[in-house]
């Protein structure tokens, strides 16, 4: 019986330079903290299908998101992104399979122990800032016996969860890691995004919402916001206090929630010289 041979000529897609050094990078590990649509998921649908291209018959490669829902929209786009008669797609596993033999996951990290027992090849954890510790860390045993590479993929999403800490691993020199940062700007450069609806989004979004799905720049975790902002009242508190008994001047002061702003009457100390319990002065005030 002979066996008919298939040639399959593969053009990478043009990749701007900061997105392809990212995606890219000759490391085992690359994390990339970067702005949403900055075309971080369309590289990694490349950079993992390169990899499966590269691979054997019954060989694994993975795409694992923290539901099955965005693991879906790779599995559409890399279908969409290759030519008839190249694949097979199983809707139901959600699976891709190369002519060669090669078989492509897309999965959900929401049960943690259906990751355990596979072995990958290659892998992209997406949306990692919301994918579950625990998940994660039975994707990295997936790769122990094939030393397989990595890139994990997501927006910054404060600073309380495990690729947060990696990102800092990486950014601070782990030899076996790249660490990259893709911003808006990085993609309106590239022609990717437009100036002027990021603009709209920053004109419409809280500021540090903003800045962490835009900017890649991490906010206080909602423990630390809650905090400042319980503080805040109490300042107020003493403030208006103090008003009650004539003392002070008017001014405008920033509570600490972003653009929001009240007019009180106070001072540093009363008429007696002295402060709020347990506080330390109020620094906000502006002239």
């Amino acid at each position: 019986m002979t066996v008919e041979e298939r040639q399959i000529e593969f053009e990478r897609p043009v990749y701007y330079a900061k997105q392809f050094d990212a995606v890219f990078d000759k490391r085992r590990y690359s994390v990339i903290e970067a702005s949403t649509k900055a075309g971080k998921t369309s590289a990694c649908i490349g950079w993992l299908l390169e990899r499966a291209l590269e691979g054997k018959p019954g060989q694994n490669f993975w795409w694992v998101a923290p539901v099955s829902d965005q693991a879906l929209i790779a599995f559409t786009r890399m279908q969409r992104s290759l030519p008839r008669g190249t694949f097979v797609a199983h809707l139901n596993l959600h699976t891709i399979t190369l002519f060669n033999g090669a078989v492509i996951w897309f999965k959900s990290g929401d049960r943690a122990d259906s990751l355990y027992g596979e072995d990958v090849f290659a892998c992209v954890v997406d949306e990692a800032s919301r994918f579950k510790q625990d998940a994660w860390h039975a994707t990295r045993t997936t790769l122990t016996a094939t030393r397989g590479p990595i890139r994990i993929i997501g927006n910054v999403r404060g600073r309380k969860n495990w690729f947060y800490a990696l990102a800092r691993r990486a950014e601070h020199g782990d030899p076996d890691m790249g660490y990259h940062r893709l911003i808006a700007a990085d993609a309106v450069a590239a022609g990717v995004l437009d100036a002027a609806e990021i603009e709209d989004a920053r004109r419409l979004l809280p500021d540090r919402v903003f800045r962490e799905l835009y900017l890649a720049e991490a906010s206080d975790d909602e423990a630390t916001r809650s905090a400042s902002m319980r503080s805040g009242p109490a300042l107020l508190r003493c403030r208006a206090s103090r008003r009650r008994s004539g003392v002070g001047t008017s001014r405008s002061l920033t509570t600490g929630r972003s653009g929001s702003r009240s007019t009180s009457r106070g001072a540093a100390a009363g008429s007696s010289g002295s402060r709020c319990p347990g506080r330390r002065p109020w620094r906000g005030w502006r002239g």
